[in-house]
C-alpha cells in the first residue's frame, strides 16, 4: 500500500515538474506546508497544484488539435477566397500608335469594361515594349497599318499573359483589326511553367518563420536578440545554399545566376525571420498563426507568382507592394528572366522590412526590461526531443536558484 502511494506521488510530482518547469522544487518528501510546519496547508496546496496541472494538460491537448485546425482553415479559406473566381481588375495595359488611333482604341477599350482594365497611352511602340519588360504593365497593344500587335511577357506570369490576351482579342476583332502576338520574355524550356521561382518563394517563407515556433517552446534562450540575429544569419545562409542546390545543380530548374539567387534567398529568409521575431515578441506562441496569415495566407496570393494580382480582389495588388513573399518572388523573376531589371525596389522592401523589424524588437525589449527588469523568460514546455528529462547543467541549476537572474535576460 505504501509502495503504491509512493509511485502515485512520484508520478504526480513528475507531472507537476513538466507542467511547471520554472517552479523551485523542494527536497524529496517535503511539501510546501511542511516547510512551514502546517500539514493541512500542504494538502491544500498539493490539491490546487494538481488541479492546475490537470487543467493545463487538457488545455495542451485542445491546443494540440486546435492549432492545426486553425492553420488548415486559414490556408483553405484564404486561398479560395482570393483565387476561386479570378477576374480582371484594373489590369494595366499600354496602347501605342498614332495619337488619334491610340486614343480612340483606349477609350473604346475602357468603355467596354471600365473596372477590368487600366489603359494608358504611350508615345511609341518602343515605350510600350519597355513598359512590358519593366513589368509596369501586363501587356501592350501597338496599332499600325490595320494590325494590332499584342506584347506580353510570359516570364511575368503565364496566367497573366492569358488574361491579357482574353481581354484584348475581342476588342481588337471588334474594331476590324488583325491580331498578332509576341512574347517579349518567354519562359525557358527548363522551367516552361514558371514554377521554380514560385516554389522557391514558398519554401523561403516557411524557412523564415516556422523555426521560431519550436524555438520559443524548446529553447527560449535562443530568442535573446544578441543570440538570435547571428543565428538567423547563419540559418539564412544555410537555407539559401540548400534551395539553390536543389533547384540548380540537382534539378536543373534554374541555370546560372548563382550569386544573385543565393543573395536573394538569404536576404528573404533573414527578413522573414526578423519579422517573425517581432511578431513573437508581441503575440508569443500565437505568432505562428499571425505569421502564417501575413506570410502564407495573404502573402502567396499577393506574390503574383501563381496568379496575376490584377485578377484578384483589390486588397491583393496593395499587399503585393510590401509583403515579403511578393518581394522575394519578384526579385527572383527579375534575376532569372529579366536580366535583373526592377530587382532593386523589391530587394529594398526586404531590407527595410528586416531593419525595421529588428529595430522595433530592440525597442520592445528595452521597454519590457524597463517595466519588468526581473521578469522570468518563457517556460520550456518541450521537455526533451528524446522523451527523457532535460539534462541538468550547472548553469541551468543556477538559473533556478532563488534571487538569480536568467542567463538570457542579461
Amino acid at each position: 500500500m505504501c509502495s503504491s502511494h509512493h509511485h502515485r506521488t512520484t508520478a504526480q510530482e513528475r507531472d507537476l515538474e513538466f507542467q511547471f518547469p520554472h517552479v523551485h522544487r523542494l527536497p524529496a518528501g517535503q511539501s510546501p506546508g511542511e516547510q512551514d510546519g502546517d500539514p493541512a496547508a500542504a494538502d491544500g496546496l498539493d490539491a490546487a497544484a494538481l488541479k492546475r496541472a490537470r487543467a493545463e494538460k487538457i488545455g495542451r491537448y485542445v491546443a494540440m488539435f486546435l492549432m492545426p485546425l486553425l492553420m488548415v482553415s486559414m490556408l483553405v479559406g484564404g486561398y479560395l477566397a482570393a483565387m476561386h473566381a479570378p477576374a480582371p481588375n484594373d489590369m494595366p495595359i499600354a496602347v501605342a500608335g498614332t495619337a488619334q488611333q491610340a486614343s480612340a482604341f483606349a477609350d473604346a477599350f475602357e468603355a467596354a469594361d471600365p473596372e477590368a482594365v487600366d489603359v494608358r497611352v504611350t508615345g511609341s511602340a518602343g515605350d510600350a515594349r519597355e513598359l512590358v519588360m519593366d513589368r509596369e504593365v501586363a501587356g501592350a497593344v501597338v496599332l499600325a497599318d490595320g494590325t494590332a500587335t499584342l506584347y506580353t511577357a510570359g516570364a511575368a506570369g503565364a496566367s497573366q499573359a492569358g488574361s491579357v490576351t482574353a481581354l484584348v482579342a475581342p476588342q481588337v476583332l471588334a474594331q476590324g483589326l488583325a491580331l498578332q502576338s509576341e512574347d517579349l520574355a518567354p519562359l525557358p524550356e527548363n522551367d516552361s511553367a514558371g514554377l521554380g521561382a514560385m516554389f522557391m518563394t514558398t519554401a523561403l517563407m516557411l524557412a523564415g518563420y516556422m523555426p521560431l515556433s519550436l524555438m520559443l517552446s524548446n529553447s527560449p534562450e535562443l530568442m535573446r536578440f544578441r543570440r538570435f540575429v547571428p543565428l538567423l544569419a547563419g540559418w539564412s545562409a544555410l537555407i539559401a545554399a540548400l534551395v539553390w542546390t536543389v533547384v540548380g545543380p540537382v534539378m536543373g530548374v534554374v541555370e546560372g545566376h548563382a550569386a544573385a539567387v543565393l543573395g536573394i534567398c538569404a536576404l528573404s529568409v533573414f527578413a522573414v525571420g526578423s519579422v517573425q521575431l517581432l511578431l513573437t515578441r508581441i503575440f508569443g506562441p500565437m505568432a505562428v498563426l499571425v505569421g502564417m496569415l501575413f506570410l502564407m495566407v495573404l502573402g502567396v496570393p499577393a506574390s503574383n507568382m501563381s496568379m496575376s494580382v490584377h485578377t484578384l480582389p483589390e486588397l491583393y495588388p496593395f499587399l503585393h507592394s510590401f509583403l515579403p513573399a511578393a518581394a522575394t518572388g519578384e526579385s527572383l523573376r527579375s534575376v532569372l528572366f529579366f536580366d535583373g531589371n526592377g530587382v532593386g525596389r523589391h530587394l529594398l522592401v526586404l531590407a527595410i522590412g528586416a531593419a525595421a523589424s529588428l529595430l522595433l524588437t530592440l525597442c520592445l525589449d528595452a521597454l519590457k526590461r524597463r517595466r519588468k527588469p526581473d521578469a522570468a523568460p518563457p517556460a520550456i514546455n518541450v521537455a526533451s526531443l528524446h522523451g527523457g528529462p532535460r539534462p541538468s547543467a550547472a548553469a541551468g541549476a543556477m538559473s533556478h536558484w532563488p534571487g538569480s537572474r536568467w542567463p538570457w535576460s542579461r
